[in-house]
């Protein structure tokens, strides 16, 4: 699956596009969805002290 990544702060989703998801150092998230309004997707990264973990 589709990753993204955390620059800055903001979630990007896979495709490169910044969302509207501002990312602190100490976030946790698990089963939330990211909406990207460019691609039209939700995405669900798994965030861990501010990092991707992964992606369910």
């Amino acid at each position: 699956m589709e990753r993204g990544e955390i620059k800055n702060g903001w979630y990007y989703c896979p495709h490169g596009h910044k969302t509207a998801q501002k990312i602190e150092k100490d976030s946790n998230m698990e089963n939330t969805p990211i909406y990207c309004k460019h691609c039209r997707r939700a995405y669900y990264p798994v965030i861990k002290d501010g990092k991707i973990m992964g992606v369910k």
